[in-house]
């Protein structure tokens, strides 16, 4: 493969991970994030170390250098042939709005993950690029300083990608396959991919399962729970009852929509043999795969320090502002409209939100009356004086 020209869009464990992989394959990487304050800091500690390190097995394997790391949007996407957006579902609208003013006329858009109606995004803000909608990351990782070292846990075997405009040549699958290194599996519909979000199983799943007796649970850094190692047969069973609700959902909307790919929404056992395989010791029962995946070992739950060694479950991470807002919301939303009815999700979004002083349901249920009774330049997709003008 000849060398290219790649933006990575992010500043966390994703883009750092995508970053390193693109710029050890020799690759001119540039990591552009808007938020200043970020970039500087993953500017100085990357001075600091001389590059970025790249750790597998505690161990580091690799230092690679970045062509630019950036918070000028200006100059971020020049010569871009490819973009990776790899942030938080509530930041893409901004980023978008940086890639539809600077992206090169013939660059690829690559989003990963996607998470919930994506393409309500894409078709507003980058309506005339080609994107590629990754549906998960396609590795674990974790980033131990930003700028300068990320450590690869593991990587997945296959990852599912939806494509806008659908037309789009297969040749871009066949080249992320080899950027990635593994399987790429094409998806029809992008609502598939709303559907087959594992995200909005796992992450709110777990951090409701393991800290619904006591929200407020205190532990030393040494005694951090395990993110999914620490799944427990109950929580499993909890993981299970929220897949049969989405899987309720989507067979009522592929009464409708025969385009949806019902074979591709996998149950939490199967996409984990699909995305890990052989990295699973113990595959008798979906805790066990959790358990003794390789790939998740070692991995805590998001956590805040509130004394000295003395931490609590962080619930403003992206496990819930992401993932119930921009993902299990979104699907239950979609239910509440087929008329499923969606308890898991209900107990796991409302105890969630609660713990953070949200009311997801609540407010979507004021946000759906008001717009049955208004004609607000919101509900359009209005917010700000330039969508209106436009």
């Amino acid at each position: 493969m000849s060398t290219l020209n790649i933006t990575v869009c992010g500043g966390g464990n994703g883009a750092h991970a995508c970053a390193a992989l693109m710029a050890q394959q020799g690759h001119k990487v540039r990591l552009f994030s808007p938020i200043t304050y970020e970039i500087e800091n993953i500017r100085r500690n990357y001075s600091e170390n001389d590059g970025l390190s790249i750790i597998e097995s505690n161990k580091v394997i690799n230092k690679v250098k970045l062509e630019h790391i950036t918070d000028d949007a200006n100059t971020a996407f020049q010569k871009a042939s490819i973009v990776f957006v790899i942030v938080p579902s509530f930041a893409h609208k901004p980023i978008f709005r940086h890639i539809a003013k600077n992206i090169e006329k013939d660059a690829l858009v690559v989003v990963m993950p996607c998470r919930g109606l994506m393409e309500l995004d894409v078709k507003r803000f980058l309506p005339n690029i080609s994107v590629i909608a990754c549906q998960t990351l396609p590795w674990a990782c974790r980033l131990e300083k930003p700028g300068s070292r990320i450590n690869i846990k593991g990587a997945k075997n296959k990852i599912q990608v939806a494509h806008m405009p659908f037309v789009l040549n297969e040749i871009y699958d066949h080249l992320l396959e080899e950027l990635l290194s593994m399987k790429i599996e094409r998806v029809k519909n992008m609502m598939t991919m709303t559907f087959a979000n594992i995200g909005q199983i796992f992450h709110p799943g777990i951090m409701y399962s393991q800290f619904k007796s006591n929200p407020n649970q205190e532990f030393s850094r040494e005694d951090t729970p395990l993110f999914y190692q620490g799944v427990t047969a109950e929580g499993a069973d909890i993981l299970e009852r929220l897949a049969h609700e989405i899987h309720e959902i989507t067979l009522e909307v592929a009464k409708i929509d025969d385009s949806i790919e019902l074979e591709k929404i996998l149950s939490p056992s199967e996409w984990l043999m699909e995305s890990y395989g052989n990295q699973i010791e113990n595959r008798s029962t979906l805790q066990t795969m959790l358990n003794s995946n390789t790939a998740y070992k070692g991995i805590t739950v998001p956590t805040i320090e509130i004394d000295k060694d003395r931490y609590m479950a962080n619930f403003s991470a992206r496990y819930v502002t992401e993932d119930v807002p921009y993902s299990l919301l979104v699907t239950r939303t979609i239910g509440n409209i087929c008329g499923v009815e969606t308890p898991m999700m209900d107990e796991v979004i409302n105890s969630l939100g609660s713990w953070i002083g949200q009311d997801w349901i609540g407010q979507f249920e004021i946000a759906q009356k008001l717009s049955t009774h208004s004609r607000l330049p919101v509900f359009y997709g209005c917010e700000t004086i330039y969508d209106f003008i436009n």
